[in-house]
């Protein structure tokens, strides 16, 4: 189960989204935007929130919420890799990354800034700057 992305990034979605913070009962112009988005580019989205992610952190830890992060990503990298191809849009290397995947990659790092503002002591682990750097790599190709 866990060696199929789809299942992977399923599984670590539904574990992320229920300690993530839900959308407040009374909507305002402020919270008019959906925070119950179950992609991963949602739940990337939610973390952006400096409270979210300081109270994800503190119920589940930061390590966790790294080693998460990190394989959550490395998922949705197979998962496109796989629509691409399977789309035939290899046509060169610019055309394999798309604009959602380098929405994504923003979120992504700019996850892990907010991990390491939140908790300035924290070490990176190493499967966290393996993502951080195919994040980045894949920012640089692009720009």
């Amino acid at each position: 189960v866990f060696n199929q992305p789809k299942w992977k990034l399923e599984l670590i979605l539904q574990y992320l989204s229920k300690y993530t913070a839900k959308q407040p009962s009374v909507r305002t112009r402020r919270s008019s935007d959906s925070t119950d988005d179950p992609t991963f580019g949602g739940v990337l989205k939610c973390l952006l929130n400096g409270s979210s992610l300081r109270s994800l952190m503190k119920k589940i830890g930061a390590e966790t919420v790294q080693l998460l992060l990190a394989h959550a990503f490395e998922a949705h990298l197979a998962l496109s890799c796989k629509s691409h191809s399977a789309e035939g849009a290899l046509k060169s290397s610019g055309d394999v990354v798309d604009h959602s995947l380098m929405e994504i990659c923003k979120h992504m790092i700019s996850a892990f800034d907010g991990l390491k503002k939140v908790d300035e002591k924290m070490d990176i682990l190493p499967v966290g700057k393996e993502a951080l750097f195919v994040a980045t790599t894949i920012l640089s190709i692009k720009s």
